[in-house]
């Protein structure tokens, strides 16, 4: 009965060993099976990729960064390089596929700053078309998104303004951020637009949700209280005047509203409002 018992099991501990070695063969299987798909479906990506490129360059760079995505090959990386050389030729800097959303140059033109749909802020050398250093990390939180940015006008700070309501400031030159985050939004609403004055002493921001802000560059504080929103429609952007002291506000209802900043008047007054495109 002993031996039996143990010849029983025997054959039981083979036969688990058979499963356990069928299993993994077949898991190899199935990751080699799913490997060649994706190597085939980003070998097919890359060929319709060049074949879209005359007629729709867009789709073609979309559809080459699909197949790098899907698996670097050869193929994939050939495509990416073929299209990138023809985008610098035709004087188009590459960057986010998701879509730019704000670009500006600096003052002496010698740098050029994109906002991407990513959360990152890349600096261009315009004559090279080449970028300047890495992305900017200017809003990596989950669902980061970077609405705008603006260069002052010396040139040495350059401003971000993204979805959860924040505008950071940055050194150009060294390309670290300087001091602390502006919360000049919502995390929900965010900051659409904004603009320094041309002394440099203020930065207005606008918010989705209308409010508009004065602040001082130089410590990150309010410079008095926010403009009110007369029209209660929002705002879309901001701009002073070249003498600093005017303040426009484009209105989401179709309306530009005009702020006196000078000091012998209070800055939160409006003017008539003017019509215009908003």
């Amino acid at each position: 009965m002993i031996a039996g018992l143990l010849a029983l099991t025997v054959i039981a501990l083979s036969a688990a060993g058979i499963a356990v070695h069928a299993a993994a063969d077949a898991s190899r299987q199935a990751a080699n099976a799913s490997r060649q798909h994706a190597i085939a479906l980003s070998r097919e990506l890359a060929a319709e990729s060049l074949a879209a490129d005359s007629a729709s360059p867009l789709t073609a760079r979309r559809l080459a960064v699909a197949a790098w995505s899907v698996s670097p090959t050869v193929q994939a990386g050939s495509a990416l390089a073929s299209l990138l050389m023809e985008q610098q030729q035709d004087g188009i800097l590459p960057g986010d596929p998701d879509g730019a959303n704000g670009v500006a140059f600096s003052p002496d033109g010698k740098l050029l700053a994109t906002a991407y749909s990513d959360g990152y802020v890349q600096l261009w050398n315009p004559a090279t078309q080449q970028a300047v250093g890495r992305p900017l990390p200017a809003d990596t939180a989950l669902g980061g998104y970077v609405y705008g940015v603006a260069f002052s006008p010396d040139g040495k700070l350059l401003a971000t303004a993204d979805v959860h309501g924040y505008v950071r400031l940055w050194n150009p030159a060294t390309q670290q951020a300087v001091g602390a985050p502006i919360p000049a939004g919502t995390d929900v609403e965010g900051v659409s637009s904004m603009a320094f004055s041309p002394g440099g002493t203020l930065l207005a921001t606008a918010g989705v949700d209308g409010t508009v802000r004065l602040w001082n560059p130089a410590t990150g504080h309010a410079a008095g209280a926010p403009l009110p929103d007369v029209t209660s429609g929002g705002r879309s952007g901001v701009a002073f005047s070249p003498d600093g002291k005017l303040l426009a506000t484009a209105e989401v209802d179709g309306t530009v509203q005009r702020w006196d900043l000078a000091p012998t008047r209070p800055p939160a007054l409006p003017s008539r409002p003017t019509r215009g495109a908003s």
